[in-house]
């Protein structure tokens, strides 16, 4: 798995971070619906509510990663006895689910290098890793952005690059999975 896509990998942790009782209980919620989850109770049901854009998606694309997934089900099956017990169809759903969602909510993992009381400007992001974050995905993603973000603990702070007018929106590079690879 090591040499796996980064999403495959990322989406298999991001399912076994959970409860299996939370996946069984967040796809009835979901049935029928591909819109926000009314009354979101955890961050896993946050998470999940992310979009997909799976209708942008080619049918060879959205066939692909289905195969994918089906072939790495059985690991998470076998990972313990609580996985065992979910229904097949209903982990692939998660599964494929969370690959669609960090096709386009994917962050990069950055630190911040230079002086931290020094202009934004004389400071460089470095990239440590990727990371699904529910609430910087508010941000609109451009790869032009206009704001650099940054996590310490789980507080998000969000910096401008440039002078931003009253009402202007806020960009932020996500950080593209292409520029993994």
């Amino acid at each position: 798995l090591r040499q796996a896509e980064p999403e495959i990998v990322l989406a298999l942790r991001m399912v076994l971070a959970d409860k299996p009782d939370n996946v069984k209980r967040s796809r009835e919620k979901r049935k029928g619906c591909d819109s926000e989850i009314e009354n979101l109770a955890t961050d896993f049901d946050l998470v999940v509510s992310l979009q997909t854009h799976e209708n942008e998606r080619s049918i060879k694309e959205k066939s692909y990663w289905e195969k994918t997934a089906s072939e790495i089900l059985p690991l998470i099956s076998q990972s313990n006895d609580a996985w065992s017990s979910v229904d097949k169809d209903v982990l692939l759903w998660i599964f494929l689910r969370h690959i669609l969602q960090i096709r386009c909510n994917v962050h990069a993992v950055t630190t911040i290098m230079g002086k931290s009381d020094g202009p934004v400007e004389a400071q460089q992001q470095v990239r440590l890793a990727l990371a699904v974050y529910a609430k910087s995905s508010l941000l609109n993603h451009s790869c032009n952005p206009n704001v650099i973000v940054s996590y310490l603990g789980r507080r998000l702070t969000v910096r401008t690059t440039t002078s931003i007018d009253g009402g202007g929106e806020l960009l932020h590079c996500y950080g593209c999975l292409e520029c993994i690879k």
